[in-house]
C-alpha cells in the first residue's frame, strides 16, 4: 500500500512537471496557462424568467469581442449577447469580462437539465465552455424533448402525466418538488 502511494506520488509530480503546472487547453506558443475560462453563477437555478445568472470570463485577450451563447434542452443554441447586460459583453485590459443575463423568454423553449453556456470569437471559434443546471420545479418551461408536444404549463402534474421525467435526480435537493404518486 505504502508503494503504491509512492508510486502515485510520483506520477502526479511528474505530470506537473511535464505540463508546467497544469494541463494546458488551445495554448498558442508564447501563452501561458490554460486559456479563456468562463464561469456561471449561480451553477444551479430554478427556471424563471426573472432568474438572473452572472456569467464571468477570464485569459482573453484584451478588447476581444465574444459571443456568449446557451445550449438549451432542444439542442439548439441561442446567442444571448443581445440579452446580456452589457450589450455585448465587453472584455477589459486584464482580458476579464462579467456579464448579466435574465432568461426572460427563453424560459418557455427551456426545460430541466444541463445547458452548456459558451464563449467563441467573433468568427464561431470556441474559446470556452461551462455547464449550468437548470431545475423547473414550477412547470414554466414546457419543453418536453424532441418530437413530442410540449407539457402543459404548472407544476409536474405527474396524476396526468406519469411519465414526465421531473425532477431529474440531481434537482431534488436543490428545490421543492410535489409528491409522486405511489
Amino acid at each position: 500500500m505504502k508503494r503504491l502511494l509512492v508510486v502515485l506520488v510520483a506520477v502526479v509530480v511528474l505530470a506537473t512537471l511535464v505540463t508546467g503546472g497544469g494541463i494546458l487547453l488551445a495554448a498558442e506558443e508564447g501563452q501561458t496557462g490554460a486559456g479563456p475560462t468562463v464561469v456561471v453563477y449561480p451553477a444551479v437555478v430554478m427556471l424563471h424568467k426573472s432568474t438572473p445568472l452572472v456569467i464571468m470570463g477570464s485569459g482573453f485577450e484584451p478588447g476581444q469581442e465574444v459571443n456568449v451563447t446557451m445550449q438549451h434542452a432542444d439542442g439548439s443554441t441561442s446567442n444571448i449577447n443581445d440579452y446580456s447586460v452589457p450589450e455585448p459583453p465587453i472584455v477589459d485590459e486584464g482580458g476579464n469580462f462579467a456579464t448579466l443575463f435574465v432568461f426572460d423568454r427563453i424560459e418557455r423553449i427551456s426545460g430541466e437539465g444541463v445547458f452548456t453556456i459558451t464563449v467563441y470569437d467573433t468568427s464561431y471559434n470556441p474559446l470556452a465552455i461551462t455547464p449550468v443546471g437548470i431545475a423547473d420545479p414550477e412547470g414554466r418551461g414546457r419543453f418536453r424533448g424532441m418530437n413530442n408536444p410540449p407539457y402543459p404549463r404548472g407544476e409536474p402534474d405527474y396524476e396526468n402525466n406519469p411519465d414526465d421525467p421531473r425532477p431529474l435526480p440531481w434537482c431534488a435537493p436543490f428545490f421543492e418538488y410535489p409528491e409522486r404518486p405511489e
